[in-house]
């Protein structure tokens, strides 16, 4: 006898004859999956409705937030574009941390200098100096080139300092530290050791008349410095010291130390004057 073709209503599966157990098993199979197909169908208009909200309160403010920032820094920097922040990182946000690197760089910077440089006049300092001595006399000794290093000690700078406050003494360090830099070659390098202490580096000179001359170069610039206290009218000289690499040292630190010796003997011979070092 021919049964009838099932019919699906509902959950129920109905037909109007006999129905064989593997037709009603496809028919059920047929039936389930309909269902899921209408509720994933309802999870996917949820999903995207979810997006919808998320770009609408979060997506969104956060863009308008952004364009309101690199209109306010065109209108600060007229032709500069502002970097776009990452994706998934707040516009906000992004300019705060760039803002706290910055900070934090500055201090490093501030911190570096003034570990190299004389803060009164802006010249490099004697730590810099052991470092560029160092590295220049490797340099000379692979070229053959020779160094000189000069002193030069301010004569009567106690005097002033004393009658005309440090105050007084503190200009006319500058005074000195300018006139000693117009007086010097571009190539040469002059930095303050400390107190009424300065120095000179000269490289690829020739000979030690023309090391005397310029010695005596860097007194005159020191003795045409202008009196900073009209009152006392006190002026100021300078005796300098010269030790040549590699002739009276191979190293920095020796270089140093017989420069240091023969300021001792310039001042001993009467202060104003220009002493080598001695070899040996």
């Amino acid at each position: 006898m021919a049964g009838c073709a099932p019919r699906l209503v509902g959950n129920r599966l109905r037909g109007n004859g006999l129905v064989s157990p593997q037709a009603l098993r496809d028919s059920m199979n047929a039936n389930r999956q309909f269902q899921m197909l209408q509720r994933g169908s309802r999870h996917a208009k949820h999903a995207q409705e979810g997006t919808l909200r998320l770009q609408r309160h979060l997506v969104l403010p956060a863009q308008r937030r952004y364009n309101a920032d690199a209109t306010a820094a065109r209108r600060r920097s007229p032709g500069r574009t502002p970097n776009r922040p990452k994706p998934g990182v707040a516009p906000g946000r992004a300019a705060r941390a760039r803002g706290r690197h910055r900070n934090l760089r500055r201090p490093r910077r501030a911190n570096a200098a003034e570990a190299t440089h004389d803060a009164l006049t802006g010249l490099p300092n004697r730590r810099y100096l052991a470092e560029w001595l160092a590295h220049n006399l490797a340099v000379a000794a692979r070229g053959g080139s020779s160094v000189a290093v000069f002193f030069i000690d301010l004569d009567g700078f106690k005097r002033i300092n004393d009658a005309s406050g440090h105050e007084a003494g503190d200009k006319l360090l500058i005074a000195v530290a300018q006139a000693l830099r117009q007086t010097m070659r571009k190539a040469d390098f002059l930095c303050r050791l400390g107190g009424d202490e300065f120095a000179v580096v000269a490289v690829d000179n020739s000979g030690k008349d023309n090391l005397k001359f310029l010695g005596q170069r860097l007194i005159d610039a020191v003795v045409a410095v202008p009196p900073v206290d009209a009152a006392t009218g006190h002026t100021i000289g300078a005796s300098v010291s010269i030790a040549i690499h590699p002739e009276h040292g191979a190293t920095a630190a020796e270089l140093l130390a017989a420069a240091d010796h023969a300021m001792y003997e310039a001042k001993q011979a009467g202060k104003r004057r220009v002493r080598i070092a001695k070899a040996g």
